[in-house]
């Protein structure tokens, strides 16, 4: 709010490293992309979720207890203005092959899994933490 106050939102929504599209940065916005499958006896994320604050709903893609799935960046496309109109970009570490992946997803359909995905040689160290600048 303008006088610095702000209202709190509880939901059951659960995840880490929250993201949205930075062109409504300080603005209402749907949709935040988070990390998702946590449970009690893993809780490493092991994929990734897009909440759509305004329906309610969550839509995401799971890989498995393989994978460590890191923070996304939210990436518009170009020219695009929708919020459902961009990608994240994220990695995650493949234990099962020992590496690094870095994968592209589209936020509209992220359930449908990666639209792109690169492979390190080794595993690099987990941590990226960033905001799409372009």
């Amino acid at each position: 709010r303008p006088d610095g106050r702000a209202d709190m939102t509880y939901s059951d929504v659960v995840g880490e490293f929250p993201k949205a599209d930075p062109r409504r940065a300080g603005l209402k916005r749907s949709l935040t992309a988070h990390t998702a499958g946590e449970t009690r006896g893993r809780p490493l994320p092991t994929g990734l979720a897009v909440h759509d604050w305004d329906s309610g709903r969550s839509n995401a893609f799971e890989f498995g207890v393989h994978q460590v799935v890191e923070e996304a960046v939210f990436v518009p496309k170009p020219g695009a203005t929708a919020e459902r109109d961009a990608w994240l970009v994220g990695p995650s570490v493949n234990l099962k092959d020992g590496r690094t992946e870095l994968h592209v997803f589209d936020v509209a359909r992220i359930e449908d899994g990666p639209v792109a995905t690169w492979q390190a040689d080794t595993a690099l160290p987990a941590g990226f933490h960033g905001v799409w600048a372009g």
